[in-house]
């Protein structure tokens, strides 16, 4: 079965870009979050076969290379050493041969055609967003904290304020909060998927909701029932002793309607009297009651 990250993706995969900047923008955010490049070579590793294939369609249409995916386990590679191609895309993604550092080159993501395509190629290659029906989580894993520092501002001048973390020697830039992902989403072009994320977030928040008003009336439930326990008991020992008739009239008006209902708050119990009488002024006859009890 398909994870909610894979159906996410496979979408993007397909997306095509309309010139060959955003091409160039795609395949850098793949190579930068999920490759390796040196002076003479670069290879690109994932889970996906269909982000591998799309790697290979990004260096055929940039440099008319025809890349070959391989399979190793449960990961897809795709390596190239020609001199040619590797000088081509190096100059092409503004890299020094001599001096690599995986960093964001900002010509290459100039026009915001291609900071959506690097994003894009970014999340095809280190992404993943959990289901939200288990947890409100995405994330892009790195091994470079200079590309990670350079991310965030990245994202950050999208309008996407995300947070970086240190997990098992590598670095993940990540967010919970579901807005947040939801608008990452949609600027993706991961139109299905952001739909989805945007129902299941409505379904649990009206699920939370529901959950959180009736723990709040059980809870209300519960004091209404242990102070009706509490009245009832001396109004008993009042009535035993005295005699409801015995005592004024306010008080026996108000002790023989909660005898009668037992199950009603003093807000509900005020509004059974004539004229009706507030809860506040329902806690003073009681209260009143109460006291009386205590001196019997």
């Amino acid at each position: 079965m398909k994870s909610f990250s894979q159906k996410t993706k496979e979408p993007l995969i397909n997306i095509e870009n309309a010139s060959l900047c955003c091409m160039r923008a795609e395949l850098f955010g793949m190579l930068l979050f999920a490759g390796n490049i040196t002076g003479s070579s670069f290879k690109i590793v994932t889970e996906s076969p269909m982000a591998a294939e799309k790697f290979c369609s990004l260096l055929k249409g940039l440099f008319d290379f025809s890349g070959q995916v391989k399979k190793d386990g449960k990961f897809y590679s795709v390596f190239c050493n020609e001199m040619g191609i590797v000088a081509k895309c190096l100059y092409s993604l503004r890299l020094c041969e001599n001096n690599i550092k995986f960093r964001i080159t900002p010509e290459v993501v100039e026009k915001d055609c291609c900071k959506k395509a690097f994003l894009r190629g970014a999340f095809l290659g280190g992404g993943t967003v959990i289901d939200p029906n288990k947890n409100y989580n995405m994330e892009f894993l790195t091994r470079y904290e200079l590309l990670t520092d350079d991310f965030l501002n990245f994202l950050k001048e999208l309008g996407f304020d995300l947070k970086k973390v240190r997990r098992k020697g590598s670095w993940v830039v990540y967010v919970k909060n579901s807005e947040t992902i939801c608008d990452m989403l949609s600027y993706l072009g991961a139109t299905a998927s952001y739909m989805e994320y945007v129902n299941i977030k409505i379904e649990r928040e009206v699920r939370n909701d529901f959950v959180r008003i009736s723990n709040s009336e059980i809870a209300n439930m519960d004091k209404v029932f242990t102070a009706s326990a509490e009245h009832i008991k001396a109004i008993s020992l009042i009535d035993e002793k005295i005699g409801l008739s015995e005592i004024p009239e306010d008080l026996s008006e108000i002790a023989k309607l909660r005898l009668q209902n037992r199950d009603l708050s003093l807000e509900k119990l005020g509004k059974l009297l004539n004229p009706p009488l507030s809860k506040s002024g329902v806690n003073h006859r009681m209260k009143r009651l109460l006291k009386m009890a205590e001196n019997l």
